[in-house]
């Protein structure tokens, strides 16, 4: 990679890059000079010699009655450098702003299989923060089970994560229930036959989850809206309060 090429990496275009390197081997140059050793047309280097200024990059004095032409010390870059580097700083809490804005539009994305489910799984696990689910009148698929039932849960202690459980009272989920206070937990059983829910609802971190195990035909589908998100969230919540 040759030094204009270089040079515009940095912020120069190809044209101030050729007009640079022209003034650093002329030295103090005419302007016809400058035109020569850059191969441009002298239109094209008045209108670039304004920016090379404004950049630090080129100087002009007077010899006599003509204008003459020096290129600025190399070093005078790295202030350009960091000039723009304070430019970035002073943006970027705009640029996360809209970055943050635009991840709120709504979405839907759908999982398949085992592994899809797990996805869903560590998406909770994501951030720091508490959640409410309905768990399902099916089992968690035998699949999944190592994975839901040991590391899943450990990680979630690990993160401080508390979950607000309501699940079918059945064997399986009274024997999760009396384990709760060693899982951040609290879980309430309502009856199997009055709610039977045959899939898992989930409200976490602004998104609405859904899942049914079916083993390797297993299916997830997460909304990420806020509008859906809180409408879930009120529902869930007061189900937890009515029971």
């Amino acid at each position: 990679m040759n030094l204009e090429q270089n040079l515009q990496k940095i912020g120069l275009s190809e044209k101030e890059s050729a007009l640079y390197l022209a003034g650093l081997q002329t030295g103090p140059a005419t302007m016809q000079e400058l035109v020569n050793g850059s191969h441009l047309k002298r239109a094209t280097v008045y209108e670039l010699i304004d920016g090379l200024k404004e950049k630090g990059l080129i100087k002009t004095i007077l010899k006599g009655k003509r204008k003459i032409y020096i290129a600025e010390d190399p070093q005078n870059i790295f202030p350009l450098i960091r000039q723009k580097e304070n430019i970035l700083h002073n943006i970027m809490g705009q640029l996360l702003s809209i970055q943050s804005h635009a991840g709120k539009k709504p979405s839907v994305r759908i999982y398949k299989g085992i592994e899809g489910i797990k996805e869903i799984y560590e998406d909770m696990l994501s951030k720091r923060a508490d959640y409410i689910e309905v768990l399902s009148t099916k089992l968690p698929d035998e699949k999944i089970m190592g994975y839901w039932g040991g590391e899943y849960v450990d990680r979630r202690i690990k993160r401080g994560n508390h979950v607000r459980v309501i699940a079918p009272d059945i064997p399986f989920y009274q024997d999760l229930k009396s384990k709760d206070k060693f899982a951040l937990r609290q879980t309430k059983l309502i009856p199997a036959q009055n709610f039977p829910f045959k899939n898992e609802m989930f409200a976490y971190n602004g998104k609405v989850a859904f899942i049914t195990q079916e083993g390797d035909d297993s299916l997830g589908l997460v909304i990420e809206s806020a509008d859906i998100f809180e409408t879930m969230n009120i529902m869930l919540n007061y189900f937890w309060s009515t029971i």
